[in-house]
C-alpha cells in the first residue's frame, strides 16, 4: 500500500487501520445509518448521497465532540487517512498530533 496516494476504498482503510492498530467497530455509508450510532465505538462513515459515486470519509469515536478544526483541505482527497489519524489520536490519547495543524482549507492540486 502506497500511503502517499489518497485512499478512498473501505478495503484500503481497513488495511491501513490494521497497520496503525486502529480499532474500527463498523464502516457505514451515510445512507445506511437509520438511527443514532452507539454511544461507544469507533466508526468510519462515507458521507455521500446514494446517487453519487464519490463521497467524503469522516470518523466518529464514542460521544466525543466533533473535530471543528479544518485539518484537511476541502479540495483534497485524503479524508480517509485523516479520519483514521483522528481515530488513532482519540484511541491513544494523542490529540496533540493535531496541535500544529491550523486552517488547512487551501487548494491542493492532486
Amino acid at each position: 500500500m502506497n500511503l502517499v496516494k489518497p485512499i478512498s476504498s473501505d478495503h484500503d482503510l481497513i488495511a491501513l487501520a490494521k497497520k496503525l492498530n486502529v480499532h474500527i467497530d463498523h464502516i457505514y455509508e451515510s445512507s445506511e445509518i437509520k438511527k443514532p450510532l452507539p454511544r461507544k465505538g469507533s466508526f468510519l462513515i462515507l458521507l455521500r448521497k446514494p446517487s453519487q459515486d464519490i463521497g467524503h470519509w469522516t470518523g466518529k469515536y464514542g460521544i466525543s465532540k466533533y473535530n471543528e478544526n479544518q485539518t484537511q483541505s476541502a479540495h483534497g482527497s485524503y479524508c480517509g487517512i485523516w479520519s483514521l489519524l483522528w481515530l488513532y489520536a482519540k484511541q491513544n490519547n494523542r490529540m496533540d498530533l493535531f496541535n500544529k495543524f491550523k486552517d488547512l482549507n487551501i487548494f491542493v492540486a492532486d
